[in-house]
């Protein structure tokens, strides 16, 4: 049998022995001539490049509006506990959303539509920062893959999971019994595809996405998944309660023989009310003997009329 040498076998000697020309020529001049640390600081100046201080602007600039919005969240935060006789140290932001729901009523629908004091963190989407030095050398091994916050995700659960199986394989050599423990996810969803992009501040294809639900439904179903549940919980997003239960007020019957079911001691602001809705009614709303023109401005109508309503 015959082998033909590579180009580079046949070339090694010669390229080793340039190599090592160019080797101790260059430290030979490098020992000759001795650079101070001024010369040399001045001889190479540090520069950043035009996309790094694109990067750089950016981030200040955003950096800064952050800070003035936060210096104005606080701010009128503590107008509003002095509005509310609170204290603004202990103001928590569930203080602030019970005080702007109790200042400000609003009978409007959607409720993004509705005023509201929220961190500016919680208003302002994330910025990314720069992803490399000003070498222009990446900070993240996953750089290059374009989504480096995604991809990290993925490798942290891939790494979790091999770890998983490597425990259990232990388990199992040393015949002790491996007993499956449920993690009770049943309260919680994944991260939707746009909630992933928020969090990772990527944009991710629909592909990607279905990897992740992969991913994260495969560690899930491993036997030891519970060992992993804030790694998994961190990825999912709690439901609302649902398991309280409202006991159902029976209609009582008038005399005519219509139904009707009476609320009393409604609060609002400092007004208790009394509301009476009768069944089958005539469409009238009837406040203190008076129609709903009891009310003079048209905005107290309009959230009466869509709570009658």
């Amino acid at each position: 049998m015959m082998f033909r040498p590579c180009f580079w076998c046949k070339n090694f000697d010669k390229v080793f022995a340039h190599g090592a020309r160019y080797l101790s020529s260059s430290s030979a001049e490098a020992t000759a001539v001795p650079v101070s640390e001024g010369t040399a600081a001045k001889s190479s100046p540090s520069k950043l490049s035009k996309v790094m201080q694109a990067y750089v602007e950016r981030s200040k600039a955003y950096n800064e509006f952050i800070k003035k919005e936060e210096q104005l969240f606080n701010t009128g935060k503590r107008h509003l506990a002095n509005m509310m006789g609170a204290d603004p140290e202990t103001f928590t932001q569930k203080d602030v959303d019970e005080a702007i729901e109790y200042l400000f009523p609003s009978g409007i629908y959607d409720k993004k539509a509705r005023p509201f004091l929220k961190p500016p963190s919680e208003v302002f989407p994330p910025k990314k920062e720069a992803q490399f030095d000003e070498s222009g050398r990446p900070f993240h091994f996953l750089f290059y893959t374009g989504r480096a916050n995604f991809y990290n995700i993925l490798y942290e659960c891939v790494t979790r999971l091999n770890n998983l199986n490597t425990a259990e394989d232990a388990l199992i050599r040393s015949k002790k019994e491996v007993k499956p423990v449920d993690l009770d996810v049943s309260g919680s969803r994944w991260l939707t595809k746009t909630e992933l992009e928020t969090v990772a501040v990527e944009e991710i294809t629909n592909r990607e996405y279905d990897q992740f639900l992969a991913a994260m439904e495969r560690l899930l179903s491993h036997t030891l998944a519970h060992t992993q549940k804030e790694f998994i919980m961190k990825q999912r997003i709690p439901l609302m309660d649902v398991s309280k239960s409202f006991a159902v007020v029976e209609p009582m019957t008038r005399e005519d023989g219509r139904q009707y079911v009476t609320t009393r001691e409604c609060p609002r602001k400092s007004a208790r009310a009394t509301v009476t809705v009768i069944k089958p009614g005539t469409g009238k709303i009837s406040i203190n003997g008076k129609p709903i023109d009891y009310f003079e401005t048209f905005q107290s109508r309009a959230q009466v009329s869509s709570y009658g309503g």
